[in-house]
């Protein structure tokens, strides 16, 4: 809760106001004002809270600097995220490679393919079928 003139107790219970801190400026220059925080005690103790019977430092930044920093902070998340993503399929592809035979499987492909026998060109007409999205290599 903010109030314009804030209400506190002096030691002989006269009540005084304390005056609002200076405004501070955001990086952008804008102008941000204390907020005041009421007293709130300890429902246990009766005592009041520390934080509570004084002004609240407004923070560094404006509200519209804060999302714009924050929308910088979920975009260099996402592309962080997305160079992950990236290393591990690499990281996948490079496993498989080396399991298939290493450096032999780089140039494999369709036209370097030796036909020897009738099983074998079936299987090239599979494999280009399934490559193509027409079915799959059992069909």
């Amino acid at each position: 809760m903010e109030t314009e003139l804030v209400p506190s107790l002096s030691p002989g219970n006269t009540q005084i106001f304390l005056p609002e801190p200076k405004p501070l400026h955001c990086e952008c220059g804008v102008s941000m004002r204390w907020r005041w925080v009421d007293r709130i005690e300890n429902p246990l103790t009766g005592i009041p809270f520390d934080w509570t019977n004084k002004w609240s430092h407004p923070g560094k930044l404006c509200e519209k600097c804060l999302e714009k920093r924050e929308a910088e902070i979920q975009k260099e998340e996402k592309a962080r995220e997305e160079k992950m993503r990236l290393l591990r399929i690499e990281q996948l592809n490079n496993r498989i490679t080396l399991e298939m035979g290493g450096g032999r499987t780089a140039n494999w492909n369709f036209s370097s393919f030796l036909v020897e026998n009738d099983t074998q060109a079936k299987a090239l007409v599979a494999a280009k079928k399934a490559a193509n999205g027409d079915g799959n290599l059992y069909s």
